[in-house]
């Protein structure tokens, strides 16, 4: 697209590095070896960032913080309508490992990184194929890097394509999801850290997990379901936060049957009229 020609235009404002396409994690590494200041700011695709986002994330940070998150505002868009908004939660009352089992440390743009941190670590993978930011926000984590949740949401996620990286391949994406938490679990029990928050919030994505594997591969979605339950990664009906009408529909029809009917009423509501 014009990108090119539209950073250009700022002149000396900013400074363009190349335009090649080297994928995301090995454009990322280029721009923090490039940096020379103590924070880096990474932005994805057509995200955006809410005035004074970084200024206020530093102004609610401990100075001795070296990776900081923050909730992060969702937009779902159609085309070039904005269809709604909403601030995606993040449990304070949680640690800092739940956080990131439940997938609310992760968000490229909400993140702020001191450029030492990155060091620390060796920088975003180039051989990670997908849920990059969960995979380099888990190696912060298990080299004690110090994260901290800021309050404030000003880091915009937008959701407008299929096109994007998670959503080519959502089968691929899940399993990969599925592979960074079971290391992250791994990781926890090797330390003695696993507390059964951790567990409970491994069993609750497992499931959801499941579910969203049903709309592209339920062959692969009934095995996944069924593995996780037999190593005791899954529970063994709905969690209390899925809607009562579905929890029956388990009960009477079981995990295929339940899904069956969630599709056919997401069809129903999105031909109903307006």
């Amino acid at each position: 697209d014009a990108s090119g020609s539209i950073l250009r235009s700022y002149g000396r404002r900013i400074k363009v590095l190349g335009d090649s396409k080297v994928g995301s994690n090995s454009a990322r590494n280029h721009l923090v070896s490039a940096s020379t200041g103590d924070w880096v700011q990474f932005l994805d695709a057509d995200d955006y960032l809410e005035h004074g986002k970084i200024s206020c994330q530093i102004n609610e940070a401990d100075p001795k913080s070296q990776v900081l998150y923050s909730p992060v505002i969702e937009e779902s868009w159609n085309g070039d309508l904005r269809d709604s908004r909403r601030v995606a939660p993040v449990d304070r009352n949680k640690d800092l490992m739940t956080h990131w089992l439940l997938w609310q440390v992760c968000q490229t743009g909400a993140a702020l990184w001191k450029r030492e941190a990155l060091e620390i670590i060796g920088g975003w993978n180039e051989q990670q194929p997908c849920c990059q930011d969960n995979e380099i926000m888990l190696r912060a984590i298990k080299a004690g890097l110090r994260l901290q949740l800021t309050p404030s949401a000003r880091a915009v996620y937008r959701l407008w394509s299929e096109e994007t990286l998670c959503h080519r391949d959502p089968t691929q994406t899940l399993l990969e999801k599925t592979r960074l938490i079971d290391s992250a679990l791994s990781w926890l029990r090797t330390t003695n850290q696993h507390q059964s928050q951790h567990q409970a919030a491994a069993a609750e994505v497992f499931y959801a997990t499941s579910r969203s594997l049903m709309k592209s591969d339920p062959k692969t979605a009934i095995n996944y379901l069924r593995n996780r339950r037999q190593r005791g990664l899954a529970p063994p009906r709905p969690t209390t936060a899925t809607p009562m009408s579905y929890c029956l529909a388990y009960k009477c029809l079981g995990f295929r049957g339940a899904e069956r009917l969630a599709t056919t009423a997401r069809l129903l509501t999105s031909r109903s009229p307006l």
